[in-house]
């Protein structure tokens, strides 16, 4: 995979969104609100496992390892999540688990902790979602709550708050998806990780996804995505491109694994998982 600059990246995803906005409305003509068609409420649950490692900069490998617990409410137009990670983090003291945030040349001792990470809140509104054209538009906001730990290196300490767009196209098998977004970061400042006191103090970062799946076959989707966000601590944005397989294993249960692989200092060398995910 090559390597791409995060304003590039971020600029080719709002590029991708306008061009796929124009070529969906068009083919909507005059259906261009969301099709009330599908407004029965649902409820969802996901769950599973997920492991990342990488060096981020330093001498020693942190590792860590999820157990997500996500619920969903498909409220019509409305989507709304709240997840709560478990988290094990192994790594330089200091670090923080989920995404190593802090970066560092010093050598420190392996400190190993798990515990609550922290959650996250979401809401995404379907602005447009037209069956006959294949093309969805869709507004959202999340915010990332401080639940973990600072002082163990399970959470960055405070409060984020993003805001995205995605824009899709469905032409037969292939779909198509462009996300842009904008997150405040918000910063603990001067705070003691494992015993050794860091300065988290996080930039505020616009990122992107461009995203590219085929349904292979009515239970089976093969997709590719790239990810880039510009640097939040330090001089190295995070890129990462992410590969999965989803599978319908039944009319309200998908399975979805996957294989990343990172490309700067500020993402993870390598991880995988697998999640499931059940609708009533």
């Amino acid at each position: 995979m090559f390597h791409i600059h995060r304003q590039v990246l971020v600029a080719n995803a709002l590029l991708f969104g306008v061009l796929t906005l124009s070529a969906g409305l068009s083919a909507a003509d005059e259906n261009l609100v969301a099709d009330d068609s599908s407004t029965d409420n649902s409820f969802g649950i996901e769950t599973g496992y997920t492991h990342d490692s990488g060096k981020y900069g330093t001498r020693l490998e942190t590792r860590t390892s999820t157990v997500p617990l996500t619920l969903y409410y498909d409220a019509g137009h409305y989507e709304f999540e709240a997840s709560l990670p478990y988290t094990h983090n192994s790594g330089p003291a200091g670090s923080i688990a989920g995404r190593v945030r802090h970066q560092t040349t010093q050598t420190r001792p392996i400190v190993d902790v798990q515990g609550i990470g922290d959650s996250s809140l979401g809401v995404t509104r379907d602005i447009i979602n037209n069956e006959r054209s294949g093309f969805s538009f869709d507004l959202g906001a999340n915010v990332k709550l401080a639940t973990g730990d600072v002082h163990r290196g399970l959470g960055t300490g405070a409060n984020d708050y993003a805001l995205f767009t995605d824009v899709s196209q469905t032409i037969k098998r292939l779909t198509l998806t462009g996300t842009a977004g904008y997150t405040k970061n918000g910063s603990k400042g001067l705070v003691v990780v494992n015993g050794y006191q860091e300065n988290l103090r996080f930039k505020n970062s616009a990122y992107g996804q461009l995203d590219g799946s085929v349904r292979l076959y009515d239970q089976t989707k093969l997709g590719l995505s790239y990810f880039a966000q510009q640097p939040i601590a330090g001089k190295d944005p995070e890129e990462e491109s992410t590969g999965y397989l989803s599978l319908d294993l039944g009319k309200h249960v998908d399975l979805n694994l996957y294989v990343l692989k990172g490309f700067t200092k500020a993402s993870p060398d390598r991880g995988y998982g697998a999640t499931v995910r059940a609708y009533f």
